[in-house]
């Protein structure tokens, strides 16, 4: 068995929060992932699933593909404008 404390210090989580706390942290977690690049979330997306059910060689196939698609779309070029203009992004919405 491992708690909460332990698998926070071996990485295993990023964040450890009080059982009275956690909805409020997620709904945090998830507003803010949901203002991200849908290009980027559905990545991740797949990348998870695809680590679950083919295996992590093949995820980091997959996550490697995928970054060379990201790193030419225009989520990527917005990203790099509104970090030049100190602005947060406007990136382009659809379904993750």
């Amino acid at each position: 068995r491992l708690g909460a404390a332990r698998a926070e210090a071996l990485g295993f989580v990023n964040r450890v929060v009080a059982p009275d706390r956690l909805m409020d942290d997620a709904l945090a977690v998830a507003t803010t992932i949901a203002k991200g690049s849908t290009t980027s979330i559905r990545g991740y997306k797949r990348i998870l699933n695809c680590t679950l059910s083919e295996g992590v060689t093949e995820a980091t196939a997959l996550e490697y593909k995928l970054a060379a698609e990201a790193g030419q779309g225009p989520d990527l070029r917005e990203g790099l404008a509104a970090f030049r203009a100190r602005r947060d992004p406007d990136f382009t919405r659809g379904g993750a």
